[in-house]
């Protein structure tokens, strides 16, 4: 074999794995699972190297290919109005939802985020329900009486108030404030405190 077809060798199995290492990105794309929201990168750096028998010369073809992976994926109520819209299409037997300040209790950074929300349509204050979201999925709810939202961290959210004995009306509960903690434990929202009397 000459010289020549040592190089021209040399070169043909550099450009070969190359090749196959774009296919391997092709098909990984083609089976990587329809869309994502989010993806990040990751480099790949392939080198081949053809050298000739007679003057030790080489020859380098370098190729970078960037492959997609799915991150974690959000659900659909990941943003403040998404959740919103989501809690006032609910209904409860006194009628829809409506949102209470919403930015007071939302907050983008936390892992646990929180609707505010009251019932629409009856003839009373129909109470306070707290909807609970994580990574834009609902995750559950929390009705009182009356109380008032005291965000506490990124994953805990509490809430205070007035404790309603067994025979209060419900206009005027004699039984104090009370402050009850809920915190998101990694796979469900969990109270940290007792909660007497929250409801009539």
């Amino acid at each position: 074999m000459t010289r020549n077809q040592k190089i021209i060798l040399g070169v043909a199995a550099g450009v070969a794995g190359v090749a196959v290492i774009a296919l391997a990105f092709l098909l990984g794309r083609i089976t990587g699972g329809g869309v994502t929201t989010q993806t990040t990168a990751t480099t790949v750096t392939v080198t081949t190297t053809a050298k000739t028998s007679r003057t030790g010369a080489t020859a380098s073809a370098t190729t970078t290919s960037t492959s997609t992976q799915p991150a974690t994926s959000q659900g659909p109520y990941s943003t403040m109005n998404a959740a919103v819209n989501y809690v006032e299409n609910q209904v409860e037997s006194a009628g829809s939802f409506s949102a209470i300040d919403p930015g007071a209790t939302w907050q983008p950074a936390a892992t646990l985020h929180v609707i505010h929300a009251t019932p629409v349509g009856g003839a009373s204050y129909g109470g306070d329900f707290y909807f609970f979201f994580v990574d834009g999925y609902y995750v559950g709810q929390e009705v009182f009486t009356s109380g008032s939202p005291v965000p506490v961290d990124g994953a805990t959210f509490a809430v205070s108030y007035q404790v309603y004995l067994p025979e209060d009306p419900h206009c005027c509960p004699t039984g104090g404030t009370n402050t009850v903690r809920f915190h998101w434990d990694g796979s469900q929202v969990v109270p940290l405190d007792p909660m007497p009397g929250a409801t009539m």
